[in-house]
């Protein structure tokens, strides 16, 4: 079974409450649906954190940071203190996220 197993199991043991309190987003990746659950619950959490990188970029630097399809202006990028990518790299991470295979 496993620790994930165990986990939603305690439920029977202790007061009534639902498994995702003590389990929350907790899978079972050997088992067929809970690793598709498990796969679109990582693609939504990417998702998110996409448009929250892409809404603080906007925020922080204007429009223009989020605009540059190639992500070549020097002047936006540099700016950034943790030089965490740039708009290449979000097209690449997003059709990562958009890959069934």
């Amino acid at each position: 079974y496993g620790l994930c197993s165990t986990l939603q199991q305690l439920h029977w043991f202790s007061e009534a409450a639902s498994v995702d309190t003590f389990v929350p987003r907790g899978y079972c990746i050997g088992h067929e649906d809970e690793r598709t659950a498990f796969i679109h619950d990582y693609r939504t959490t990417a998702c998110l954190n996409v448009l929250k990188w892409v809404t603080e970029r906007f925020e922080t630097l204007g429009a223009q940071a989020v605009a540059d399809p190639h992500g070549e202006s020097s002047d936006i990028f540099s700016s950034d203190p943790d030089n965490k990518g740039s708009m290449v790299s979000l097209e690449t991470a997003s059709s990562r996220l958009l890959d069934k295979s």
